[in-house]
């Protein structure tokens, strides 16, 4: 469903929203999901408020891959088709722009579309490093050494999107979640970010736990 993020955040960024907040569909959706007590409680409201895309659902105890798309998504007929699997704590999962348990969703390999064609190249590509690279983790510090890498010459093809050109697409921040340990680490890359009152978000009292990582090597590599 990338088109429709892409028109979400069209709207977000639209001069018609300066009077008022914009809510991303899926954020709300999200959000609802959040407040649930376990990941399969969290799972069935996603499916329940049908979810688009490929989404990770964890607790500390379980995880699950849940991918879920619209078919005739911009018609009057669309509907909402989805499927998911619980994952064991040894296996690995990644998933980019493209549908894997649901072929027809996400970029397709379009010849008559060359615009979709280079996304599902660059999704199919960013995948593979990614993969190639799953068994070299120990430490979640080094998942996000592996979602930094950039092995390919083409910005685009690679996990991480360190792309200056104009209208490029761009990793704005990379997100590492903890959930045995609550806590949730996020390094910005092409984005600005305000936190107000920062020293109460990890006090005693706390139940969860933020951090911003230092995006300096990126830019040094």
């Amino acid at each position: 469903m990338v088109k429709k993020d892409e028109k979400e955040g069209v709207a977000a960024g639209s001069d018609d929203q300066s009077e008022r907040t914009y809510y991303a569909p899926d954020g709300i959706r999200i959000r609802t999901a959040l407040f649930r007590k376990t990941a399969k409680s969290a799972l069935n409201t996603l499916i329940k408020l049908q979810i688009p895309g490929n989404t990770l659902i964890a607790d500390d105890n379980e995880c699950y891959i849940l991918e879920g798309a619209f078919k005739d998504y911009h018609t009057t007929n669309k509907k909402y088709e989805y499927t998911f699997k619980k994952l064991k704590k040894t296996d690995g999962i990644v998933r980019t722009n493209h549908g894997i348990d649901m072929p027809w969703a996400g970029y397709q390999n379009n010849k008559d579309n060359p615009h979709e064609k280079a996304s599902r190249k660059s999704s199919e590509t960013r995948m593979a490093i990614v993969l190639k690279q799953l068994k070299s983790i120990k430490t979640p510090e080094d998942m996000l050494q592996v979602l930094s890498s950039r092995p390919e010459k083409d910005p685009q093809m690679n996990p991480i999107r360190m792309d200056e050109k104009r209208k490029a697409m761009k990793t704005t921040g990379q997100l590492l979640c903890i959930p045995k340990e609550r806590t949730l680490h996020y390094r910005p890359t092409y984005s600005e970010i305000t936190l107000k009152n920062y020293n109460t978000l990890n006090n005693q009292k706390s139940k969860t736990f933020f951090e911003v990582i230092s995006s300096r090597k990126l830019f040094d590599i």
